[in-house]
């Protein structure tokens, strides 16, 4: 069973496994019957578990935009950015000079990318919970005393959208930078003629 620590009680979700898990406000980890006296005060805020679940169902809709850039010595390494709404902050969330498959993310990565997301302050706990929350499944490595948990991606938008962008500006080598949204590139910038690297 997998718990999730609110000051109004520890809401429990089916899991199979042959340990339990508590989800604190900052983490999860072991439970066996009673809560930490360290991590008594710790709670989940119903406001972070929230903005993840909407950030999680954007994900699954496609509701968000995706940029990609080339950049580096050969243009052919990419940055990717991240934002939910057209006028807003664009959130650097992945570079990489080969092909990404984001099957699962670890959850101090995601953690971050929905915190630029949605300008509010997310526990690794809350990132975890809002995802459980949203259905999402989650990957556990707890061979050591401390539990590692990745978060599946699989079932959004995201790995597509980067998948397609790639592919875009693979097949257009003067494109320097192209955005995704809703299943589709919406735009898609050249570089000025005085660049040799493009002509």
């Amino acid at each position: 069973m997998i718990g999730l620590y609110y000051k109004e009680g520890i809401k429990w979700l089916d899991w199979e496994d042959k340990y339990d898990y508590l989800v604190t406000r900052y983490q999860m980890l072991y439970y066996h019957g009673k809560v930490p006296d360290r991590i008594k005060d710790h709670y989940l805020t119903s406001d972070g578990v929230y903005l993840v679940r909407v950030f999680m169902q954007r994900l699954h809709e496609g509701d968000f935009y995706l940029e990609g850039k080339r950049w580096g010595f050969d243009y052919s390494c990419y940055i990717y950015y991240l934002w939910l709404d057209k006028l807003d902050h664009k959130c650097p969330i992945l570079e990489t000079c080969s092909a990404v498959r984001l099957r699962y993310a670890e959850v101090s990565w995601f953690k971050h990318v929905v915190e630029n997301a949605v300008h509010h302050y997310i526990g690794g706990g809350e990132a975890i919970a809002g995802a459980l929350l949203e259905n999402n499944k989650i990957r556990l490595d707890n061979r050591n005393a401390h539990v590692r948990v990745d978060i599946d991606m699989s079932n959004t938008y995201l790995p597509i959208a980067i998948n397609d962008i790639r592919c875009f500006m693979r097949k257009k080598k003067r494109i320097i930078s192209a955005t995704w949204t809703h299943g589709k590139i919406i735009e898609a910038l050249r570089p000025s003629f005085l660049n040799p690297l493009f002509r």
